[in-house]
């Protein structure tokens, strides 16, 4: 079994990135294994 922690959503950036605050840091959370569209231009994905 993982590792349980509890964190508070603060933003979602687009589909498989949000920030957390976790021990009163905000935090990047990059979810593995989603390939989503991009909500910043930049990359090689379509932007929506």
């Amino acid at each position: 079994m993982g590792t349980r922690v509890e964190a508070r959503l603060i933003k979602v950036v687009d589909g498989d990135t949000i920030k957390v605050e976790l021990d009163g840091r905000s935090e990047s959370v990059r979810l593995a294994c989603l390939d989503t569209e991009e909500s910043w231009p930049g990359g090689n994905k379509p932007v929506t």
